[in-house]
């Protein structure tokens, strides 16, 4: 479970990364076996989701921008990571036995990610 709360924290650190011209690469979500941030897992991703919610609250969505997947519109390059953490969310809730149920709208958005020709 360690890896995987690291990873979502990853998940929105290369987002924030990408957003603002920073460097950060898909392979770096993926080395998530260190220790969990010393001021723990939950205020750590709050505080990087906040800050990747600024830097997309003050981006033209349609622009596109350079991304590690090709150049696409910053809103097409958010909905990529977003799609991680639906299905990280899911992980997460079924490995700690919780409600780990998906909103049929935020499924269906998924599926256009993974597939936009399927809708």
């Amino acid at each position: 479970m360690k890896n995987l709360l690291n990873h979502n924290i990853d998940v929105h650190a290369f987002l924030y990364s990408t957003l603002t011209g920073g460097s950060m690469t898909p392979g770096e979500m993926s080395q998530a076996d260190g220790d969990l941030p010393f001021e723990g897992a939950e205020a750590t991703l709050k505080a990087t989701t906040e800050k990747a919610i600024v830097a997309a609250n003050g981006m033209d969505l349609s622009t596109v921008m350079a991304t590690p997947f090709g150049e696409m519109p910053a809103g097409n390059f958010m909905m990529i990571p977003m799609l991680d953490m639906v299905i990280h969310r899911w992980n997460l809730a079924s490995a700690t036995e919780q409600n780990n149920a998906i909103d049929s709208g935020l499924a269906e958005v998924c599926l256009g990610v993974v597939s936009p020709e399927a809708l």
